[in-house]
């Protein structure tokens, strides 16, 4: 029964998980986006990397960053030969040490990215 409501939520848009912290008007579908909503307001982060102990509050965003440990990236700066693993990182790059303005920045990217060879499903980071 349970699992039913759960998902006709899905076809209501119902959503019967509010957040109580003063002045914040999320709700949620479930009970577990709420708790994972909550982490934001509480700085609740339970895991752990292994390699270097920075938390996180979120399964995803643990497994994103384990990425940054690999080695060799692959996509390398065209203006400092620094490498990263995802595209997005080479981009905040671009754009915080070398004043890119954004459009400057994704063109470069772009163009680091066709010149890796990697399809853009790969190079983006994505799993």
């Amino acid at each position: 029964k349970q699992s039913l409501d759960q998902h006709m939520r899905v076809h209501t848009g119902e959503k019967p998980w509010k957040c109580k912290f003063p002045g914040c008007s999320h709700a949620f579908k479930q009970q577990s986006a709420l708790t994972m909503h909550e982490r934001t307001h509480t700085g609740y982060k339970p895991l752990t990397c292994d390699i270097c102990g920075k938390s996180f509050g979120e399964s995803s965003n643990l497994s994103k960053h384990r990425r940054t440990h690999n080695a060799r990236g692959g996509h390398s700066c065209p203006l400092c030969n620094k490498d990263f693993n995802r595209l997005d990182q080479l981009r905040r790059h671009l754009h915080s040490n070398h004043k890119c303005k954004p459009e400057e920045a994704d063109s470069i990217a772009k163009s680091v990215r066709l010149q890796s060879g990697k399809g853009a499903r790969q190079s983006i980071g994505r799993v």
